[in-house]
């Protein structure tokens, strides 16, 4: 369940990254922006449970249940940002932070 999770996640992440690269600075807020981040924030928090527990049991040498809290903040502020509000290095430094996270942990689970 964690590494579908983590892909859907990883996805999530690109997504998000491209709709910052349009520069979608006129989006509507209950079109466009509110759905787009509810989406985003299901898949989180299913990916958050998952990958909390799977920490506390396995306690993978390179993860850690911050850098989970991190990879949550993190995405959730790039799904608003991402519509035109985001200073491009921040929000670039983000997208990053969890893209290099979530492969650590599709990593970890397949060895």
């Amino acid at each position: 369940m964690l590494v579908e999770l983590t892909k859907q996640l990883l996805d999530w992440n690109e997504q998000v990254h491209q709709v910052f690269v349009r520069e979608t600075k006129d989006a509507d807020f209950k079109e466009e922006i509110q759905p787009f981040v509810e989406q985003v924030d299901r898949v989180l928090e299913e990916w958050r449970r998952a990958a909390e527990s799977w920490v506390k049991k396995e306690h993978p040498k390179h993860i850690h249940l911050l850098q989970i809290e991190q990879v949550c903040e993190n995405v959730r502020v790039n799904a608003v940002e991402c519509f035109g509000t985001a200073k491009p290095k921040r929000f670039k430094e983000r997208y990053k932070s969890v893209e290099y996270v979530l492969r650590n942990i599709l990593m970890n689970r397949n060895m």
